[in-house]
């Protein structure tokens, strides 16, 4: 991918014609090399204003080891994002407290539950759907956020 850094964006947008339009973004976010200059980056990129803000990164809220967890939950929790997508605890869970989709239940022991995968999916009313799956196909959580990362009932 032609990066320099071990945190970097990714933009997408809609393709001609789909209406409403939107805009994303995926910001990949090193915790583990975690710096003054990435928490510049970051704080920067969270500002910059579109329909969709997708934070990636290994650690999930719940397992501050890794130096930059904590001071990038400050950043995320100033800005408007759509969900935080982590791995790390070998699990799948939706921490709707932290914004955060887990999906570490893809390889290595499993912590809880069984290995799967999980499709994040952008609905109709422009709300994303997240849906975590075991290896055969069968669901085993869900949830919904708006574009701003609030819980859709």
């Amino acid at each position: 991918m032609n990066q320099t850094n071990p945190y970097y964006e990714v933009d997408v947008s809609s393709t001609a014609g789909t209406s409403p339009a939107w805009t994303a973004k995926l910001l990949f976010v090193a915790v583990n090399a975690w710096s003054p200059a990435q928490d510049a980056w970051l704080k920067t990129a969270l500002a910059r204003s579109t329909t969709y803000t997708f934070v990636v990164r290994h650690e999930p809220t719940a397992d501050p080891r890794g130096p930059g967890v904590t001071p990038a939950d400050a950043a995320i929790a100033q800005a408007k994002v759509t969900m935080v997508l982590c791995g790390h605890t070998h699990e799948l869970a939706f921490d709707t407290r932290a914004n955060q989709l887990i999906v570490g239940n893809g390889g290595a022991p499993i912590s809880h539950g069984s290995y799967g995968y999980a499709v994040v999916s952008q609905m109709a009313d422009g709300n994303i759907a997240l849906i975590g799956y075991d290896l055969m196909g069968n669901p085993l959580e869900a949830g919904k956020v708006t574009p701003a990362g609030k819980p859709v009932p």
